[in-house]
């Protein structure tokens, strides 16, 4: 299977991405989801910290890579999942 340069691209930018991501995990469970936060004397309180936001939108990025991965494979060369076998049954 020849993939294009795209598809070349895409491989790297998920793999990088993937190892992020589980860099980014090891954090919130370590430290969790949630960080407090304190601006000036009387504000403060908790929000969603950083690295979950990061870790969010950098799943959804991945996902849409993923997609556009399985795109670039030519549709008879495509392994059906184990739930598309068990729908089709």
């Amino acid at each position: 299977l020849q993939l294009p340069c795209i598809g070349v691209a895409l491989i790297e930018k998920a793999a990088f991405m993937s190892i992020e991501l589980d860099e980014l995990q090891e954090t919130i469970e370590k430290d969790g989801w949630i960080s407090e936060y304190q601006n000036g004397a009387n504000q403060h309180g908790t929000k969603r910290s950083p690295e979950a936001d990061t870790y969010i939108a950098l799943s959804k990025n991945y996902a849409a890579i993923i997609k556009q991965l399985v795109e670039l494979v030519p549709a008879q060369k495509r392994k059906k999942s184990k739930l598309e076998a068990l729908r089709d049954e």
